[in-house]
């Protein structure tokens, strides 16, 4: 019934392995001439990787069942021409048990990676795994489940919004969206609003989570630079940031440059989803306020995604009217109408004073 190969040792003489690519398997008849039946199939591809034992196998289903459905799973992220917090490597699996709580519980197929397309297609029952069985018309109780790969930034573990699995095809899209907004503000500072919107149900919901303030928008360096100490939402699911007052100690804020925002949730250990996300980069500009923000949409694409319309920043402080002067100190008070008055009194009789020293002088000569 089976078949197993040891690499590199079965490895042909003038070949090599793909490792860490995508392998798969051939299957055929060893009597290619007069067997019956006649065959000549390939298996799903898989990444080869060494130390790893991989069971590849291909399930010929010759009966009759109503029981068939293809799930297409697709992702899309910020898509930024720079690739800085593009999102290059995912796999998806299918889940049932809707309940908050037990996102990663319910599993009935294998973890597929992302193919060449950019997209992971389930085809039921072909692809439900030994021992499982598929959720077949269980009201709103399949989903899907898709992570980052190891060691990828950035990185994520996310659950699309509960469905009906039936006879038909299905798509699930994961839609990932940032903007911002700059408005004038108070001069010589900045006020930054963060919010994280989820278009998804109350299953698989973002619950607390935290921002900070990066600089060095670059692809590849997305958790360097921090600027600002990491705060958590509040109740009105805002962050705000005013600089330069928020910058940490020993930190600068990158004026006239590129920053961005980072978000993830506060506990990075048990709390699910988990994500850790970077936001659009904007200019920085001191008398200038700025609403950004990540929207997330777990929703099937035959459900329009609204443009995401960033936070509006908080309305700006009156400006602060100066303090009466009490003192001379360096500063000179501007003199009343009463003072105006003093002083030309005082040089009028200064003018007829002096006039009347000449007219002595003018009399003794």
């Amino acid at each position: 019934c089976c078949i197993d190969f040891t690499l590199p040792a079965d490895v042909r003489d003038g070949s090599s392995a793909p490792w860490d690519d995508d392998a798969y398997i051939r299957v055929r008849p060893v009597d290619r001439e007069t067997a019956y039946p006649q065959f000549d199939l390939v298996g799903r591809p898989f990444t080869l990787t060494q130390g790893k034992a991989i069971t590849s196998s291909l399930t010929l289903e010759r009966g009759t069942s109503d029981e068939r459905a293809s799930v297409l799973v697709t992702l899309s992220d910020l898509g930024l021409d720079s690739e800085f917090g593009a999102i290059k490597n995912w796999e998806a699996s299918l889940y049932a048990g809707a309940e908050s709580g037990s996102e990663t519980g319910g599993r009935f197929t294998d973890w597929f990676r992302i193919n060449s397309d950019g997209r992971v297609l389930f085809s039921l029952p072909l692809d439900v795994r030994e021992g499982r069985v598929a959720p077949w018309e269980d009201v709103n109780n399949t989903y899907v489940r898709i992570r980052s790969g190891a060691g990828e930034y950035p990185t994520f573990d996310l659950v699309s919004d509960a469905f009906t699995l039936d006879a038909g095809s299905y798509h699930t899209h994961f839609d990932l969206r940032s903007a911002y907004r700059i408005v004038p503000g108070t001069p010589n500072q900045s006020t930054i609003r963060v919010h994280l919107n989820d278009l998804g149900g109350n299953f698989g919901k973002p619950t607390a989570w935290e921002a900070s303030l990066y600089a060095g928008a670059e692809a590849g360096s997305e958790t360097g630079g921090r600027f600002t100490a990491w705060v958590q939402v509040g109740a009105d699911g805002y962050i705000d940031f005013t600089l330069p007052a928020d910058v940490r100690d020993g930190s600068s804020a990158p004026w006239n440059d590129h920053a961005y925002i980072r978000v993830r949730p506060v506990d990075r250990e048990n709390a699910y989803p988990q994500f850790d996300l970077v936001g659009q980069p904007f200019l920085l500009l001191s008398g200038s306020d700025i609403g950004t923000g990540l929207q997330l949409s777990r929703m099937n694409p035959e459900s329009e995604v609204p443009p995401l319309t960033p936070p509006t920043p908080p309305a700006p402080l009156p400006p602060t009217p100066p303090p009466p002067v009490t003192s001379l100190g360096d500063a000179t008070p501007i003199p009343t109408l009463s003072t105006w008055a003093v002083m030309l009194l005082s040089l009028l009789l200064l003018f007829a004073l002096l006039r009347s020293n000449a007219r002595v002088r003018l009399l003794n000569r």
